[in-house]
Protein backbone atom coordinates (compact mmCIF):
# COMPACT_ATOMS: atom_id res chain seq x y z
CA UNK A 1 0.00 0.00 0.00
CA UNK A 2 1.59 3.44 -1.12
CA UNK A 3 2.64 5.87 1.75
CA UNK A 4 0.00 8.55 2.13
CA UNK A 5 0.17 12.05 3.66
CA UNK A 6 -1.44 12.54 6.80
CA UNK A 7 -4.58 15.26 7.30
CA UNK A 8 -4.04 17.99 9.55
CA UNK A 9 -5.39 17.78 12.77
CA UNK A 10 -6.89 20.11 14.87
CA UNK A 11 -8.48 23.43 13.97
CA UNK A 12 -6.72 25.65 11.41
CA UNK A 13 -5.63 29.36 13.22
CA UNK A 14 -4.46 32.49 11.98
CA UNK A 15 -0.31 33.01 12.20
CA UNK A 16 -0.14 33.43 15.90
CA UNK A 17 2.56 36.61 15.74
CA UNK A 18 3.58 35.39 18.95
CA UNK A 19 3.07 33.29 21.95
CA UNK A 20 5.04 29.70 21.21
CA UNK A 21 6.71 31.24 18.09
CA UNK A 22 9.09 33.15 20.67
CA UNK A 23 9.98 29.86 21.97
CA UNK A 24 10.32 28.13 18.34
CA UNK A 25 12.55 31.12 17.72
CA UNK A 26 14.45 30.51 20.24
CA UNK A 27 14.69 26.92 19.41
CA UNK A 28 15.97 27.34 16.07
CA UNK A 29 18.57 30.40 17.50
CA UNK A 30 20.22 27.96 19.21
CA UNK A 31 20.25 25.05 16.51
CA UNK A 32 21.26 27.53 14.05
CA UNK A 33 24.56 28.63 16.30
CA UNK A 34 25.52 25.22 16.69
CA UNK A 35 25.23 24.23 12.66
CA UNK A 36 25.32 27.16 10.67
CA UNK A 37 28.15 28.84 13.49
CA UNK A 38 30.42 25.29 13.51
CA UNK A 39 30.50 25.70 9.07
CA UNK A 40 31.72 29.24 9.10
CA UNK A 41 34.44 28.42 11.55
CA UNK A 42 35.70 25.41 9.43
CA UNK A 43 38.72 27.60 8.00
CA UNK A 44 40.14 26.50 11.53
CA UNK A 45 40.39 23.20 10.75
CA UNK A 46 42.43 24.28 7.42
CA UNK A 47 45.93 24.65 8.58
CA UNK A 48 45.96 21.28 10.70
CA UNK A 49 44.85 19.19 8.23
CA UNK A 50 46.82 20.62 5.77
CA UNK A 51 49.95 20.31 7.93
CA UNK A 52 48.80 16.35 8.60
CA UNK A 53 47.63 15.08 5.43
CA UNK A 54 50.29 17.35 3.34
CA UNK A 55 48.17 18.68 1.31
CA UNK A 56 47.36 22.35 -0.32
CA UNK A 57 45.20 25.24 0.13
CA UNK A 58 43.16 24.18 -3.18
CA UNK A 59 42.48 20.47 -2.01
CA UNK A 60 41.91 21.10 2.05
CA UNK A 61 38.54 23.54 0.88
CA UNK A 62 36.94 20.52 -0.16
CA UNK A 63 36.22 20.45 3.31
CA UNK A 64 33.54 23.31 2.85
CA UNK A 65 32.95 22.05 -0.86
CA UNK A 66 31.71 18.32 0.14
CA UNK A 67 29.86 20.23 2.96
CA UNK A 68 28.09 22.46 0.59
CA UNK A 69 27.74 19.99 -1.94
CA UNK A 70 25.92 17.23 1.47
CA UNK A 71 23.44 20.53 1.77
CA UNK A 72 22.00 19.94 -2.02
CA UNK A 73 21.17 16.67 -0.85
CA UNK A 74 19.67 17.95 2.25
CA UNK A 75 17.92 20.43 1.02
CA UNK A 76 16.24 17.92 -2.06
CA UNK A 77 15.28 15.22 0.81
CA UNK A 78 13.61 17.77 3.07
CA UNK A 79 9.91 18.07 1.52
CA UNK A 80 10.11 14.38 2.06
CA UNK A 81 11.50 14.06 5.27
CA UNK A 82 8.77 16.87 6.47
CA UNK A 83 5.74 14.87 5.23
CA UNK A 84 7.19 11.95 6.88
CA UNK A 85 8.32 13.17 10.37
CA UNK A 86 6.78 16.27 10.67
CA UNK A 87 9.11 19.49 10.95
CA UNK A 88 9.74 18.21 14.84
CA UNK A 89 10.84 14.44 14.20
CA UNK A 90 12.54 15.34 11.10
CA UNK A 91 15.26 18.05 12.76
CA UNK A 92 15.73 15.52 15.83
CA UNK A 93 16.96 13.29 13.43
CA UNK A 94 18.92 15.06 11.57
CA UNK A 95 20.89 16.08 14.50
CA UNK A 96 21.23 12.86 15.56
CA UNK A 97 23.01 11.93 12.57
CA UNK A 98 25.01 15.35 12.22
CA UNK A 99 26.64 15.16 15.90
CA UNK A 100 27.77 11.36 15.22
CA UNK A 101 29.17 11.61 12.20
CA UNK A 102 31.04 14.88 12.96
CA UNK A 103 32.61 12.86 16.09
CA UNK A 104 32.99 9.56 13.08
CA UNK A 105 35.28 12.25 11.11
CA UNK A 106 37.64 12.69 14.40
CA UNK A 107 39.22 8.90 13.66
CA UNK A 108 39.53 9.78 9.67
CA UNK A 109 42.67 8.18 8.31
CA UNK A 110 43.03 10.27 4.44
CA UNK A 111 41.40 13.17 3.94
CA UNK A 112 38.45 11.85 1.54
CA UNK A 113 37.13 10.20 4.72
CA UNK A 114 37.10 13.48 6.48
CA UNK A 115 35.97 15.53 3.42
CA UNK A 116 32.71 12.69 3.75
CA UNK A 117 32.08 12.66 7.54
CA UNK A 118 33.00 15.84 8.52
CA UNK A 119 31.76 17.38 5.72
CA UNK A 120 28.91 15.78 3.03
CA UNK A 121 27.54 14.11 5.91
CA UNK A 122 27.28 16.81 8.30
CA UNK A 123 26.06 19.12 5.23
CA UNK A 124 23.24 17.20 4.27
CA UNK A 125 21.61 17.34 7.84
CA UNK A 126 22.18 21.03 7.60
CA UNK A 127 20.29 21.47 4.03
CA UNK A 128 17.10 20.09 5.80
CA UNK A 129 18.06 22.01 8.87
CA UNK A 130 17.86 25.35 6.76
CA UNK A 131 15.17 24.61 5.33
CA UNK A 132 13.15 24.16 8.83
CA UNK A 133 14.63 26.82 10.56
CA UNK A 134 13.19 29.21 8.14
CA UNK A 135 9.93 27.58 7.67
CA UNK A 136 8.61 26.48 11.47
CA UNK A 137 9.62 30.36 12.25
CA UNK A 138 7.56 31.59 8.93
CA UNK A 139 4.39 29.70 10.37
CA UNK A 140 4.52 31.20 13.47
CA UNK A 141 5.06 34.67 12.26
CA UNK A 142 3.74 37.28 9.13
CA UNK A 143 3.43 40.37 10.28
CA UNK A 144 6.70 40.89 12.07
CA UNK A 145 8.24 37.58 10.06
CA UNK A 146 11.49 39.24 9.02
CA UNK A 147 12.34 40.42 12.65
CA UNK A 148 12.07 36.84 13.80
CA UNK A 149 14.23 35.68 10.97
CA UNK A 150 16.60 37.94 11.70
CA UNK A 151 16.90 37.00 15.66
CA UNK A 152 16.86 33.76 14.37
CA UNK A 153 19.69 33.97 12.38
CA UNK A 154 21.36 36.02 15.35
CA UNK A 155 22.07 32.79 16.58
CA UNK A 156 24.44 31.66 13.42
CA UNK A 157 26.14 34.76 14.53
CA UNK A 158 26.41 33.82 18.09
CA UNK A 159 27.47 30.07 17.21
CA UNK A 160 30.31 31.73 15.14
CA UNK A 161 31.47 34.21 18.22
CA UNK A 162 31.48 31.34 20.62
CA UNK A 163 32.14 28.44 18.35
CA UNK A 164 35.95 30.31 16.93
CA UNK A 165 37.82 30.67 19.99
CA UNK A 166 36.39 27.74 21.54
CA UNK A 167 37.01 25.30 18.38
CA UNK A 168 40.69 26.85 18.32
CA UNK A 169 41.39 26.11 21.99
CA UNK A 170 40.05 22.59 21.26
CA UNK A 171 42.38 22.38 18.19
CA UNK A 172 45.45 23.97 20.28
CA UNK A 173 44.64 21.54 23.05
CA UNK A 174 43.53 18.13 21.52
CA UNK A 175 44.54 18.96 17.72
CA UNK A 176 42.18 18.86 14.98
CA UNK A 177 40.64 15.36 16.29
CA UNK A 178 39.34 16.32 19.06
CA UNK A 179 38.19 19.46 17.77
CA UNK A 180 36.50 17.64 15.85
CA UNK A 181 34.98 15.06 18.31
CA UNK A 182 34.07 17.67 20.71
CA UNK A 183 32.28 19.54 17.96
CA UNK A 184 30.31 16.71 17.06
CA UNK A 185 29.30 16.07 20.77
CA UNK A 186 28.13 19.96 21.09
CA UNK A 187 26.20 19.21 17.91
CA UNK A 188 24.29 16.67 19.41
CA UNK A 189 22.47 19.36 21.30
CA UNK A 190 20.40 20.64 18.36
CA UNK A 191 17.85 17.26 19.17
CA UNK A 192 16.90 18.71 22.37
CA UNK A 193 16.30 22.15 20.84
CA UNK A 194 14.34 20.67 17.75
CA UNK A 195 11.98 19.26 20.22
CA UNK A 196 10.04 22.06 20.69
CA UNK A 197 9.30 22.63 17.16
CA UNK A 198 5.46 22.40 18.25
CA UNK A 199 2.91 21.55 14.97
CA UNK A 200 0.51 24.31 13.81
CA UNK A 201 -2.24 23.99 11.54
CA UNK A 202 -2.70 27.22 9.58
CA UNK A 203 -5.48 28.44 7.43
CA UNK A 204 -2.85 29.74 4.59
CA UNK A 205 -1.84 25.48 4.74
CA UNK A 206 -3.36 23.43 1.60
CA UNK A 207 -5.92 20.87 2.18
CA UNK A 208 -4.18 17.89 2.06
CA UNK A 209 -4.56 14.57 0.14
CA UNK A 210 -4.41 10.85 0.56
CA UNK A 211 -2.33 10.87 -2.67
CA UNK A 212 1.00 8.53 -2.50
CA UNK A 213 3.54 11.11 -0.96
CA UNK A 214 5.44 10.94 -4.12
CA UNK A 215 2.90 12.21 -6.43
CA UNK A 216 1.94 15.48 -4.21
CA UNK A 217 5.95 16.30 -3.79
CA UNK A 218 6.64 15.80 -7.18
CA UNK A 219 3.47 17.97 -8.07
CA UNK A 220 4.11 20.53 -6.19
CA UNK A 221 8.76 21.23 -7.34
CA UNK A 222 6.78 20.70 -10.98
CA UNK A 223 4.97 23.97 -10.20
CA UNK A 224 7.54 26.00 -9.03
CA UNK A 225 10.02 24.61 -11.87
CA UNK A 226 7.93 26.52 -14.45
CA UNK A 227 7.77 30.43 -12.60
CA UNK A 228 10.29 31.99 -14.41
CA UNK A 229 11.09 34.63 -11.66
CA UNK A 230 12.26 31.30 -9.59
CA UNK A 231 15.00 30.76 -12.05
CA UNK A 232 15.95 34.40 -11.42
CA UNK A 233 16.12 34.15 -7.78
CA UNK A 234 18.43 30.85 -8.31
CA UNK A 235 20.73 32.85 -10.45
CA UNK A 236 20.81 35.41 -7.73
CA UNK A 237 21.11 33.43 -4.95
CA UNK A 238 23.94 31.27 -6.26
CA UNK A 239 26.25 34.56 -7.32
CA UNK A 240 25.38 36.18 -3.66
CA UNK A 241 25.97 33.54 -1.08
CA UNK A 242 28.97 32.08 -2.96
CA UNK A 243 30.13 35.57 -2.79
CA UNK A 244 29.46 35.76 0.77
CA UNK A 245 31.02 32.31 1.43
CA UNK A 246 34.15 32.97 -0.44
CA UNK A 247 35.10 36.34 1.53
CA UNK A 248 34.50 33.63 4.74
CA UNK A 249 36.20 30.66 3.56
CA UNK A 250 39.28 32.50 2.94
CA UNK A 251 39.38 35.19 5.65
CA UNK A 252 41.43 32.88 8.58
CA UNK A 253 44.25 31.82 6.18
CA UNK A 254 44.43 35.46 4.93
CA UNK A 255 44.99 36.32 8.07
CA UNK A 256 47.13 33.27 8.73
CA UNK A 257 49.17 34.39 5.56
CA UNK A 258 49.61 37.59 7.23
CA UNK A 259 51.56 36.00 10.27
CA UNK A 260 48.79 36.76 12.69
CA UNK A 261 48.11 33.81 15.47
CA UNK A 262 45.59 31.46 15.49
CA UNK A 263 43.95 32.58 17.90
CA UNK A 264 44.18 35.85 17.31
CA UNK A 265 42.75 35.20 13.92
CA UNK A 266 39.98 33.35 15.42
CA UNK A 267 38.53 36.55 17.03
CA UNK A 268 38.53 38.10 13.62
CA UNK A 269 35.54 35.42 13.16
CA UNK A 270 33.86 36.39 16.61
CA UNK A 271 33.75 40.11 16.27
CA UNK A 272 32.57 39.80 12.75
CA UNK A 273 29.95 38.11 14.27
CA UNK A 274 28.62 40.30 17.10
CA UNK A 275 28.68 42.40 14.30
CA UNK A 276 26.40 40.31 12.27
CA UNK A 277 23.78 39.75 15.25
CA UNK A 278 23.20 43.46 15.16
CA UNK A 279 23.12 43.99 11.46
CA UNK A 280 20.89 40.62 11.18
CA UNK A 281 18.51 41.95 13.66
CA UNK A 282 18.39 45.47 12.46
CA UNK A 283 17.84 44.48 8.93
CA UNK A 284 15.15 42.58 9.90
CA UNK A 285 13.10 44.79 11.71
CA UNK A 286 13.83 47.83 8.63
CA UNK A 287 12.63 44.84 6.01
CA UNK A 288 9.04 44.53 8.02
CA UNK A 289 8.36 47.98 7.71
CA UNK A 290 5.89 49.25 4.71
CA UNK A 291 7.63 51.17 1.59
CA UNK A 292 10.76 49.71 2.31
CA UNK A 293 11.95 48.21 -1.21
CA UNK A 294 13.86 45.23 -0.29
CA UNK A 295 14.79 44.93 -3.58
CA UNK A 296 16.78 48.08 -3.94
CA UNK A 297 17.95 47.64 -0.63
CA UNK A 298 19.81 44.19 -1.62
CA UNK A 299 21.46 45.99 -4.79
CA UNK A 300 22.93 49.07 -2.75
CA UNK A 301 24.19 46.58 0.59
CA UNK A 302 25.41 43.62 -2.12
CA UNK A 303 27.61 46.51 -3.90
CA UNK A 304 28.78 47.93 -1.00
CA UNK A 305 29.62 44.61 -0.24
CA UNK A 306 31.51 44.33 -3.31
CA UNK A 307 33.89 47.36 -2.51
CA UNK A 308 34.69 46.24 0.80
CA UNK A 309 35.63 42.55 -0.36
CA UNK A 310 38.12 43.95 -2.74
CA UNK A 311 39.97 46.41 -0.67
CA UNK A 312 41.03 43.11 1.17
CA UNK A 313 43.80 43.64 -1.69
CA UNK A 314 45.48 46.80 -0.03
CA UNK A 315 44.89 45.44 3.43
CA UNK A 316 48.30 44.14 4.90
CA UNK A 317 47.76 44.26 9.01
CA UNK A 318 45.42 42.81 11.45
CA UNK A 319 43.88 46.29 11.93
CA UNK A 320 42.98 46.50 8.87
CA UNK A 321 41.67 42.98 8.54
CA UNK A 322 39.47 43.80 11.78
CA UNK A 323 37.78 46.96 10.33
CA UNK A 324 37.17 45.08 6.62
CA UNK A 325 35.41 42.60 8.75
CA UNK A 326 33.17 44.57 10.75
CA UNK A 327 32.35 46.77 7.30
CA UNK A 328 31.22 43.43 5.58
CA UNK A 329 29.59 41.80 8.64
CA UNK A 330 27.26 45.37 8.60
CA UNK A 331 26.57 45.25 4.64
CA UNK A 332 25.79 41.71 4.31
CA UNK A 333 23.11 41.92 7.12
CA UNK A 334 20.42 42.20 4.48
CA UNK A 335 21.20 38.43 2.86
CA UNK A 336 20.51 36.55 5.73
CA UNK A 337 16.92 38.29 6.26
CA UNK A 338 15.92 39.25 3.08
CA UNK A 339 16.30 36.83 0.95
CA UNK A 340 13.81 34.66 2.61
CA UNK A 341 11.21 37.37 1.75
CA UNK A 342 12.66 37.16 -2.34
CA UNK A 343 12.08 33.58 -2.54
CA UNK A 344 8.65 33.84 -1.02
CA UNK A 345 7.34 36.35 -3.13
CA UNK A 346 8.69 33.86 -6.16
CA UNK A 347 6.72 31.15 -5.28
CA UNK A 348 4.32 31.95 -3.09
CA UNK A 349 3.76 31.46 0.59
CA UNK A 350 1.74 28.02 -0.19
CA UNK A 351 4.93 26.57 -2.52
CA UNK A 352 7.74 28.11 0.42
CA UNK A 353 9.48 24.92 1.86
CA UNK A 354 9.73 23.43 -2.00
CA UNK A 355 11.03 27.29 -3.15
CA UNK A 356 13.71 27.11 -0.70
CA UNK A 357 14.15 23.24 -1.19
CA UNK A 358 15.01 23.93 -4.94
CA UNK A 359 17.23 27.03 -4.45
CA UNK A 360 19.01 25.64 -1.76
CA UNK A 361 19.54 22.16 -3.97
CA UNK A 362 20.54 24.15 -7.06
CA UNK A 363 23.14 26.31 -5.11
CA UNK A 364 24.53 23.89 -3.40
CA UNK A 365 25.52 21.69 -6.08
CA UNK A 366 26.95 24.34 -8.40
CA UNK A 367 27.97 26.53 -4.98
CA UNK A 368 29.53 23.35 -3.98
CA UNK A 369 32.53 23.87 -6.69
CA UNK A 370 33.12 27.95 -5.78
CA UNK A 371 35.54 27.71 -2.92
CA UNK A 372 37.51 24.37 -4.47
CA UNK A 373 37.95 26.61 -7.53
CA UNK A 374 38.87 29.79 -6.10
CA UNK A 375 41.50 27.73 -3.95
CA UNK A 376 42.78 26.08 -7.00
CA UNK A 377 43.67 29.68 -8.38
CA UNK A 378 44.97 30.76 -5.59
CA UNK A 379 47.64 27.88 -5.20
CA UNK A 380 48.29 28.41 -8.88
CA UNK A 381 48.86 32.19 -9.04
CA UNK A 382 50.34 31.78 -5.22
CA UNK A 383 48.53 35.07 -4.63
CA UNK A 384 45.94 35.01 -1.24
CA UNK A 385 43.55 38.06 -2.21
CA UNK A 386 42.88 37.16 -5.35
CA UNK A 387 39.78 35.03 -3.36
CA UNK A 388 38.70 38.20 -2.22
CA UNK A 389 38.59 39.72 -6.18
CA UNK A 390 35.81 36.87 -6.81
CA UNK A 391 34.41 37.37 -4.02
CA UNK A 392 33.66 40.85 -5.12
CA UNK A 393 33.07 40.29 -8.71
CA UNK A 394 30.48 37.29 -7.43
CA UNK A 395 28.72 40.36 -5.39
CA UNK A 396 28.74 42.86 -8.01
CA UNK A 397 27.14 40.23 -10.38
CA UNK A 398 24.35 39.69 -7.87
CA UNK A 399 23.47 43.20 -7.59
CA UNK A 400 23.25 43.70 -11.30
CA UNK A 401 21.01 40.59 -11.85
CA UNK A 402 18.77 42.40 -9.52
CA UNK A 403 17.07 44.84 -12.06
CA UNK A 404 14.98 42.22 -14.12
CA UNK A 405 13.37 41.74 -10.69
CA UNK A 406 12.75 45.25 -10.01
CA UNK A 407 11.21 45.44 -14.37
CA UNK A 408 9.23 42.31 -13.04
CA UNK A 409 7.43 44.23 -9.88
CA UNK A 410 6.96 46.95 -11.71
CA UNK A 411 4.92 45.36 -14.60
CA UNK A 412 2.87 43.26 -12.02
CA UNK A 413 1.89 46.93 -10.24
CA UNK A 414 0.93 48.30 -13.86
CA UNK A 415 -0.61 45.22 -14.33
CA UNK A 416 -3.08 45.45 -11.27
CA UNK A 417 -3.73 48.87 -11.34
CA UNK A 418 -4.98 48.36 -15.28
CA UNK A 419 -6.95 45.72 -13.58
CA UNK A 420 -8.85 47.48 -10.51
CA UNK A 421 -10.27 49.92 -13.07
CA UNK A 422 -11.74 47.36 -15.48
CA UNK A 423 -15.43 45.62 -14.21
CA UNK A 424 -15.16 42.08 -13.36
CA UNK A 425 -17.42 41.22 -16.00
CA UNK A 426 -15.01 42.25 -18.58
CA UNK A 427 -11.40 40.49 -17.44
Amino acid sequence: MPETVHKNRGEPVDHPEGGWGWVVVGATFVSAGLTYGSSIAYPLFFLPLMQEFDIGLGEVTWLTGSYEFGKAIGYLSTPALIAKFGHRGAAMIISFLSGLSISVSSLGPIPIVVYLLAGAIPGMCMGVFGTIFYVVVMRYFSKKRLLAIGLTQTGSALGTLALSPLLQYFIDLYGWRGGMLLLGGLTLNCAVASSLYRPIHLKTDKEQTEEPVCRTLFSSAKTILVIPKFWLVVIISIAVFSGWRAYLRFLIPYAQYLEIDPMTSSFILSIYSIVSMFSRVAFGALGDRKGINIVWLLIATELLTALISGSVWFVDDYAGLLGNSIAHSVTTGTIHTMYVSVICDAVGENNFTWGMTLVGFIYSVLGSWTIPLIGMLVDATGELRLAFIASSSLMTVAAALHTPLIQLKHRLEETKKVNKGVPNQLR
